[in-house]
């Protein structure tokens, strides 16, 4: 896979997530928040206090995929349940704006810092591999005689 497909797609689904989910039947109607995911996952937070994901933070898989599309029908939930990505869109949640800080290792990184904005990491990321921003591309697509039209 081509890197500039791998980062672009990495981007793009990031600004698809959500802020909470219908996690599961303990954490519903959007009570699973990306906050309480990062606290309870090993990447982002102490579990808990625990030594595990606690059980209550199993994802009930059929409220993140659609099942009936694989002929699944009895794996299905209800619409009001299940949890579609959001639209595209050029904004974060505010919950991926300020990342805490053990997801990157950055403990000493205050809050606010754009070291912590996980939009700034991926264009970072990007500059780390050298992929062209969207201005370069727009200027060497111009040098080729492509017209933008406003």
């Amino acid at each position: 896979m081509p890197i500039e497909f791998s980062v672009a797609g990495f981007r793009l689904g990031h600004s698809m997530v959500r802020a909470a989910y219908n996690w599961n039947k303990i954490f519903d109607a959007g009570s699973g928040t990306l906050d309480l995911l990062f606290t309870f996952s090993a990447t982002g937070g102490d579990l808990g206090g625990g030594l595990h994901v606690p059980s209550n933070w199993i994802a009930d898989l059929r409220r993140l995929y659609d099942f009936k599309e694989a002929g699944k029908a009895n794996l299905s939930v209800a619409a009001a349940k299940f949890n579609h990505a959001k639209t595209i869109d050029t904004h974060i949640v505010d919950p991926l704006g300020d990342l805490p800080p053990s997801t990157f290792g950055g403990s000493g990184i205050p809050d606010g810092d754009p070291q912590r904005n996980l939009a700034f990491r991926n264009l970072t990321r990007a500059r780390m591999v050298r992929l062209a921003t969207g201005q370069q591309m727009a200027a060497f697509m111009k040098s080729k005689g492509v017209n933008f039209r406003g």
